[in-house]
């Protein structure tokens, strides 16, 4: 209790804002997220990704062979790295998990860049 008075007395002398209080509470509740939480959920969501995107590569490699249609072998070639990216997107935010926001960012931007580099 004694640092619920300190931050309380902080408060009132004006030191810190009613926003940091609030942030400082929810902090110690457990309502947000730390920092190690965060990077733990980076790192998963790594692996996490490549999991998606292993399952689903062997999955299209199915389709295609059944099929043997270019045109669908172009649009599984588009759709199979987009879909871990917009899935776990959409989690992140909803749980507003900000360690599997920036996975996501991260895995995005690298995905954007060996494409740019294959292709020039």
């Amino acid at each position: 209790m004694k640092n619920q008075e300190k931050l309380e007395s902080l408060l009132a002398k004006g030191i810190i804002t009613q926003e940091e209080f609030d942030h400082l509470q929810r902090q110690r509740n457990g309502e947000e997220p730390s920092v190690a939480k965060n990077i733990l959920s980076f790192i998963l969501t790594i692996f996490a990704i490549g999991a998606v995107l292993f399952g689903t590569c062997i999955m299209n490699l199915a389709i295609v062979d059944g099929m043997r249609s270019d045109a669908l072998t172009g649009v599984l070639m588009i759709a199979w790295p987009l879909f871990p990216v917009v899935l776990f997107g959409w989690i992140a935010h909803k749980t507003k998990n900000a360690g599997m926001k920036w996975a996501v960012i991260f895995l995005a931007v690298g995905a954007l860049f060996v494409a740019v580099t294959m292709m020039g």
